[in-house]
């Protein structure tokens, strides 16, 4: 380390790039600094136009009010906004983009052609910048009122920074998330997102707040649609509206919740909490429910300076926040009959004439048929704890904890899986556009395990083979589960691993998955697994006091 040095003022360009890496740390929060200026702009229409998923080109164009010529050089200087003066509230800021550091972090690391025209303009001027542009100053160009900005080589001159950045399918998905929460928040304005070769979005106003209105139908989809039931409360001072899903819909994905706080997206763990307080049971630990809240709170009780990117907030009565989102989503779910899943009717006949009895923590069934399961299975217990007879005792065997086992084994290559490692599926399953951009990413890998995935471009993919080491899983619920953990950053064999087991057919809707049972018992073999040595005792005295009962 150097001794000595003087205390010196970082040049301009340096100081850009550090707030650059606060502010913009890759094409997504490009877009969404982009679409919070055209919002303050007053813009009721916003098109985002994307190359090679924003690492080439980011262009946003608004119908908004425009910047007039004199303000063009202001804009994209640092710690110049037009949403603050001396005389404003930092602590009752309403609108979105205040801090005036967006454009001039992002003309710090990328090439940018900002075009304006003001209502009061005969015509646009346009400003066109890099990284070391000096005195550049506006020329005429042409246009209608209203803003477009064209960002292009994103991080070309930070090469330390661009190696961060995820494929250009993956930043895309990034974007196409973004947009639609800011659907969500912003319901009267149109956006659409367009990409060659990749499925967009065109989001038209919504003419009302019922999920009919196809504005909704759009951004949900047909089947969440179906589930979601209103949430409309007014307690301690605020307000709350929006939906929630009236089913257990679980998800390792946090990103299809979307929360607005007075109109901003935003992250807030208070807000979580309270929903999985009020959803209870329902959703399992690392898991997620759907929602779609609108939250309106007084301006004064809310400090939005507390996050560089401006995606968290500080609540001033937290807990007053916390009981209006639990008593608000626990009125609503408990309005809507929660369907609880795996779980039918009290009471379903079977083919045979024999009846199988359902509870909501357990399923009970007697005479099962001859298994080469080792033991007399007796109850199965939250769809992953079997409870079985071992000769004179009563054991209770994790069943997620046992294909843990096997597949791990499995997994490491040990398993001989002979000349061919794949198994054809009858019917070919369809993987979801949403889906297919991330997993596609990883198609090799996958095919060296025995996936054999075919990419039908716009209309998504099919999965035609699955690995012969594969237990039988739920497909969709794999491929729902794989590409939310791959866009959460988790690695390829985490990612595998955690989807299959959690994708596992451990029970059947109508019966007992006793073929599951079959399975496990000679995967336990060949594997070279006591299948028994596997089994726990948790809770046996009072499992089997119970069933003395």
């Amino acid at each position: 380390m150097q001794q000595n040095r003087r205390i010196n003022l970082l040049p301009d360009c340096i100081i850009n790039q550090i707030a650059a890496g606060e502010v913009v740390d890759g094409p997504a929060s490009v877009v969404k600094e982009l679409i919070e200026n055209s919002l303050d702009a007053g813009s009721t229409d916003i098109c985002v136009n994307l190359l090679s998923g924003g690492l080439e080109t980011i262009e946003v164009i608004d119908n908004g009010r425009g910047i007039q010529k004199n303000d063009l050089k202001a804009a994209i200087t640092r710690h110049h906004t037009s949403k603050l003066d001396e005389k404003s509230d930092v602590l009752k800021i309403s609108s979105l983009g205040f801090r005036g550091e967006a454009l001039a972090s992002i003309t710090s690391v990328a090439e940018v052609e900002l075009s304006s025209r003001h209502e009061s303009d005969l015509y646009p001027w346009m400003l066109s910048t890099k990284p070391d542009s000096l005195n550049v100053e506006p020329v005429p160009s042409a246009g209608n009122i209203g803003t477009k900005i064209c960002i292009n080589n994103l991080f070309f001159n930070v090469p330390a920074r661009r190696a961060f950045l995820k494929q250009p399918r993956t930043e895309f998905f990034k974007i196409k998330i973004l947009i639609r929460q800011f659907a969500f928040a912003f319901p009267r304005v149109r956006f659409r997102l367009n990409q060659a070769g990749l499925r967009g979005l065109s989001l038209s106003p919504a003419r009302t707040m019922k999920l009919s209105d196809p504005r909704w139908h759009t951004l949900f989809g047909n089947n969440l649609s179906k589930s979601l039931v209103p949430v409309e409360s007014e307690y301690f001072g605020g307000k709350i509206s929006g939906w929630v899903s009236n089913t257990s819909f679980p998800s390792s994905r946090s990103d299809r919740q979307c929360l607005t706080i007075n109109g901003r997206i935003v992250r807030d763990k208070v807000v979580q909490h309270a929903v999985k307080s009020a959803y209870g049971s329902l959703v399992a630990n690392g898991e997620f429910t759907f929602y779609a809240l609108s939250i309106v709170i007084p301006a004064q009780n809310v400090d939005v300076n507390v996050h560089p990117a401006k995606l968290e907030v500080k609540i001033k009565n937290s807990r007053e926040l916390y009981d209006l989102v639990y008593i608000s989503i626990n009125n609503a779910l408990g309005a809507n009959k929660i369907i609880l899943p795996n779980h039918g009717q009290n009471e379903t006949p079977s083919s045979d004439g024999r009846s199988l009895n359902y509870k909501r923590d357990a399923q009970v069934y007697s005479h099962p048929p001859p298994l080469t399961f080792p033991g007399q299975p007796l109850v199965v217990i939250d769809t992953k704890y079997l409870v079985f007879l071992a000769r004179s005792d009563v054991r209770v065997l994790n069943m997620y904890g046992a294909w843990e086992m096997i597949l791990d084994e499995r997994l490491s290559g040990s398993q001989d899986t002979g000349q061919s490692n794949h198994v054809d599926l009858l019917v070919p399953e369809r993987v979801p556009p949403q889906h297919t951009e991330v997993i596609m990413l990883h198609s090799d890998q996958l095919r060296e395990l025995g996936f054999d995935i075919e990419d039908l471009g716009l209309a998504g993919a099919l999965v035609r083979n699955v690995p012969k080491i594969l237990p039988k899983i739920d497909i969709q619920q794999f491929l729902t589960l794989f590409s939310a953990r791959l866009l959460l950053g988790k690695d390829f064999h985490s990612s595998l691993r955690y989807s299959i087991l959690n994708s596992i057919d451990y029970l059947n809707h109508n019966s007992p998955n006793h073929a599951m049972l079959d399975e496990m018992a000679r995967n336990a073999s060949a594997t070279r697994i006591d299948l028994i040595s596997l089994s726990v005792l948790l809770d046996g005295e009072f499992i089997a006091r119970g069933l003395k009962q």
